[in-house]
Parts: C-alpha cells; structure tokens; sequence
C-alpha cells in the first residue's frame, strides 16, 4: 500500500498518499468511543470510586448513494473484502479541521431505499486506535 517506509529507533512510519474520495454518502453517523470503568473502590470507604478504562471502538456508518462504478464505493468494497486497514482523512466542510485515522472497512454494495428516494448502500469504517487532528 504505502509506497514507502522510514524505519526509526522507536518504531515505523508510512508515507500515506490519500487518493480516492468517498463522494456518495448521504449521511454520517459516529458510535462508539464509549470508556469502560474500572472499579476502584475498597473496603474502607461508604461510596464507589472508578477510573476510566479503555474506550470502545469507534465506528463511522455512512448512506451512500449506490453507484457501481463510483471508485470510493469500489474501494471501500475491495478494502472491506480484504479485511485490511485503510487510511482515512475526514475534512468537515470546506477548508474545515481534519481528522486521520486507519481503520477497517465494511461494505457490500447491496442496493436499499424507499419508494421515490435515492437508492443508497450502506458503508461502515471502523477505527483502528485513536484518530489526530490537524486544522485546515
């Protein structure tokens, strides 16, 4: 995938190229995230105490609208089929904050909707570690 490697004394960095666009999607959805608690109460004391623990993973699902021959739908299906981390880079609105990540994906081009609407597939990222954050 990454057309090179730097390797350092603390571990390995990939030059990423971002060069397909998932241009489809009608909606966006984020879940997960959420910490699990860990329990740090004694015997000595009257009220519960915890700490956060790890943190779920965090899952992007999208409504796309079905195209066949759209290349970020086709990327999507070939990366999911290939259960392979991809990377992504999320802009939010125009010369807004981005978000990059690597994650898995799912998706299977099955055509759904309704009566008089857009056909549309379903898609879903699901993140690999936690995501950085750059400004536009």
């Amino acid at each position: 995938m990454p057309p090179c490697s730097i390797r350092s004394t603390t571990g390995t960095a990939n030059k990423i190229t971002f060069g397909t666009s998932i241009t489809t999607a009608t909606t966006l959805n984020a879940s997960g995230g959420d910490f699990d608690f860990i329990d740090t109460t004694t015997i000595h004391v009257n009220s519960k105490t915890q700490i956060p623990g790890a943190a779920s993973a965090a899952t992007y699902t999208f409504d796309n609208i079905w195209d066949v021959t759209d290349a970020g739908l086709l990327a999507m299906k070939l990366a999911g089929d290939a259960q392979s981390q991809r990377a992504f880079k999320f802009t939010f609105g125009t010369g807004g904050q981005i978000m990059v990540f690597n994650g898995y994906v799912a998706a299977n081009l099955l055509p759904g909707g309704s009566a008089q609407q857009l056909v549309t597939t379903p898609s879903a990222i699901t993140m690999f570690g936690s995501p950085t954050y750059y400004a536009s």
